[in-house]
């Protein structure tokens, strides 16, 4: 076996800052009041994580301070989840900050293993998280590497564990049951490294009730299970995002949407599946919930669709208050499969920009306001028609009729210049709702070489009109 550990470090201070493209001084809290992380901007000043609170704002009195979010720290390993599940159905969390991917199955896809981290480094890098990752022939061997050998690849070789011997004894409680005791016992007695420590009794190391150490290097160097749970994909999307200060202005919102939409995205290619619509809920402090829905025009995985539909409807909509929490959820999907390149080129380009301009229409003005024409069972063409909704297929109705149809007849001095090139039509309809029509309509050519659709009133004085025009 192979797998891929992808590690989150600083994990509450990422949670926390990929809502926001750019932040001052920033720390993250604890329960006791000492900082877990601390930006590049306030390490500058000096700030550490360990550090107390009151240590912190002495030497940074501008420093901003949050509390961690464990349940945006949980979504943020959920979605590098979901990203990894592109490549493989194998995937296992480990708690709290740690994705472990097994790939050999699938390497043949991907050429090898670099290219697959590769491809998930920068997938990574779109969804605003900073992964430290390494590959080994076992999940517990994976995480120690990334944790203390990050960009290491361990080939599954014969004598392959000998390069676990240099890590320290601390990476033995990464992903595994050996509590702090155990460590502080070991180092206690000036062990420093693994190998040092599988050079001792082991005998020894199980009468001093450190029986999880043998347990744990058996784990790690492959020579016993280690079974784990797989990850599963949800049925439906919801993810949130906290911005790190509330605002109105709409480019702040935009970036944040951009990582939601971001993370939608990675979902729907995770499960091989477009959606045309997703929610937009933006939350206020005191004010209910300003909702957005994004409908696009057919089912797409493309994240810039949706994030111009949200640029539409935010430059048009005035927000009741500022935002604070923004929550995006969608569940209706459609499975797709991957086309094939086009040798001459992509025939779906003309319908997709007719798409795109579809949906900017329909986010600037409205749904309401934006329609397609239907046929209508009625001879009479200026009730032939009907408003309808873009993008559906309606039957047509038999004969000939003119690409632009006047919204009201226009008399004729004469039609002696005119050369008829069919016709008449003859339609007499409309006695039962008082609208009564009785014409004769023909194609002719005008001296122009233009083609109209004229007819004459059989009720008055056979005057002639020009109702529309093919071309």
């Amino acid at each position: 076996m192979l797998w891929i550990a992808l590690t989150l470090p600083d994990l509450p201070l990422q949670a926390i800052t990929r809502a926001a493209s750019e932040s001052g001084p920033l720390a993250v809290t604890g329960p006791r009041a000492r900082l877990l992380s601390a930006n590049a901007a306030a390490q500058a000043l000096g700030v550490r994580a360990g550090t107390s609170v009151t240590d912190a704002l002495a030497a940074a009195p501008q420093l901003e301070l949050r509390q961690c979010d464990p349940a945006l720290e949980h979504e943020a390993l959920n979605t590098l989840a979901i990203m990894a599940c592109r490549f493989t159905p194998s995937v296992s969390l480990q708690a709290p900050d740690t994705v472990l991917i097994e790939v050999l199955s699938c390497l043949k896809l991907f050429g090898n293993v670099r290219t697959i981290i590769r491809q998930a480094t920068e997938a990574c890098q779109e969804l605003g998280l900073d992964v430290v990752h390494a590959a080994a022939p076992t999940p517990l061997a994976a995480h120690w590497l990334a944790n203390y050998a990050p960009g290491l690849v361990v080939e599954p070789r014969p004598g392959w564990q000998a390069v676990l011997d240099k890590l320290p004894v601390q990476a033995l409680a990464c992903g595994a049951q050996v509590a702090e005791s155990v460590i502080d016992l070991i180092t206690g007695v000036g062990i420093d490294t693994i190998g040092r420590l599988q050079a001792l009794p082991r005998e020894g190391l199980a009468r001093r009730q450190a029986r999880s150490v043998l347990d744990t290097l058996a784990r790690a160097q492959g020579h016993t299970p280690d079974p784990r749970r797989w990850f599963t994909l949800p049925a439906r999307f919801s993810a949130h995002i906290t911005l790190p200060a509330s605002t109105q202005d709409v480019e702040p919102l935009l970036f944040a949407c951009d990582r939601l939409f971001t993370d939608l995205a990675t979902w729907l290619k995770a499960g091989h599946a477009a959606t045309d619509q997703c929610m937009l809920h933006l939350e206020h402090e005191r004010h209910p919930a300003s909702k957005f829905e994004i409908i696009a025009a057919a089912p797409t995985q493309d994240k810039r669709r949706w994030l111009t539909i949200a640029r539409e409807r935010l430059a048009v909509t005035t927000l009741a208050a500022p935002v604070e929490i923004l929550r995006l959820e969608a569940e209706g999907t459609l499975k797709i499969q991957q086309a094939s390149a086009d040798l001459f080129g992509d025939p779906t380009q003309d319908d997709e920009a007719a798409d795109h301009l579809l949906e900017r229409l329909r986010a600037r003005f409205g749904a309401q306001s934006v329609h397609a024409l239907r046929t209508w069972p009625d001879h009479r063409p200026e009730k032939a028609w009907r408003c309808a909704e873009p993008g559906t297929d309606y039957p047509t109705l038999p004969g000939k009729r003119p690409l632009w149809l006047l919204p009201q007849p226009r008399p004729l001095q004469s039609v002696e210049a005119f050369r008829i090139e069919a016709g008449p039509e003859r339609i007499e309809t409309g006695w039962w709702d008082g609208e009564e029509v009785h014409r004769d309509y023909y194609v002719a050519r005008a001296p122009d070489a233009s083609r109209l659709w004229i007819f004459r009133d059989l009720r008055t004085s056979r005057d002639w009109f020009v109702h529309g025009y093919f071309g």
